[in-house]
């Protein structure tokens, strides 16, 4: 397709016949390939949101094609006709002109057993930020990126993806190891306040070795934040394993339908409520049987 004449949206030159264009697959919009690969965006990318297309000054004609990278395509290779079809890439039209998601990737290459689109629609939201380092991780080995979600609240991180038997071990640990931290603070609070939560035996006991629970406090304190910089850098390498195992699973079931891997994956932020939940019963049950066991512990040495 021709574009002499036209102006490139982001630098707003002209472009001859000699100029490389590539074309916003999203609103049409044509960009010199320097400056599309300058801006890593389309220059009207706010029209996006309202579903403004770009429209031609020399002939009112409405083209989408995709810029240019690696695996995208070049103006000479796109066809504007209404049955579009690449065979390369093997996708429709309306999967063509959301491509968006795949970030100029190939979306049906294979990235574990998986391919780009599959797990695109099983991650579904913020594919963006997940599509590249899924690729990173097969291409190039890379196991470790920085995930903060994963750093602060790895069970939240983990619940909200759906991936619960990582959500249950960081909650179970993280309450194992705030265990010293708590029984501390609930003894200064029986004392400044006059109740007493334990018996006399396990206070007591708690008392006479209130140096060595600080130290234990501090030691799990450091091992806890150590274990959350784990999840920092390899949560999202759980995450990709998650979403590959679990397509690769649903295949093995002849399970292959977009909408229904996209219904298996996404986000569900009401986890984050049962996490909550969880972590209260891991707290109570974690006191209880500390306090059993502190109780045993005093009338041994006693």
């Amino acid at each position: 397709m021709n574009y002499t004449g036209e102006k490139c949206v982001v630098c707003n030159n002209v472009f001859d016949d000699e100029s490389d264009v590539v074309v916003c697959p999203e609103c049409g919009a044509p960009h010199h390939r320097a400056c599309y690969k300058k801006e890593n965006r389309c220059g009207l990318y706010e029209n996006h949101a309202g579903k403004i297309k770009w429209e031609r000054s020399v002939n009112k004609t409405v083209i989408i094609e995709a810029p240019k990278t690696e695996n995208h395509y070049t103006e000479s290779e796109t066809n504007a006709e209404n049955d579009f079809h690449d065979e390369r890439f093997n996708i429709t039209e309306d999967e063509y002109l959301f491509s968006e998601k795949y970030l100029g990737y190939n979306p049906n290459e294979d990235i574990g057993g998986a391919t780009l689109k599959e797990a695109a629609a099983f991650v579904k939201s913020n594919t963006m930020y997940y599509i590249p380092i899924f690729k990173k991780m097969k291409d190039m080995g890379i196991k470790m990126s920085f995930n903060i979600l994963s750093l602060l609240f790895p069970p939240f991180f983990f619940a909200n993806r759906r991936m619960w038997g990582w959500a249950l071990l960081s909650s179970a640990i993280s309450v194992i190891l705030s265990m010293p931290a708590a029984l501390m603070m609930i003894i200064d609070d029986n004392l400044q306040n006059g109740y007493q939560m334990f018996t006399e035996n396990v206070m007591n006991f708690i008392l006479s070795n209130k140096t060595e629970l600080a130290f234990v406090s501090n030691i799990c304190n450091f091992v806890d934040l150590g274990i959350r910089l784990l999840f920092c850098f390899l949560g999202n390498r759980i995450y990709y394993h998650f979403v590959i195992k679990s397509i690769k699973s649903m295949k093995s079931r002849g399970i292959s339908d977009k909408d229904t891997i996209s219904s298996a994956g996404g986000v569900k932020p009401l986890s984050m409520i049962a996490v909550i939940a969880i972590n209260f019963v891991f707290i109570m049950a974690a006191l209880f049987i500390m306090s059993f066991m502190l109780e045993f512990t005093a009338m041994f040495l006693r």
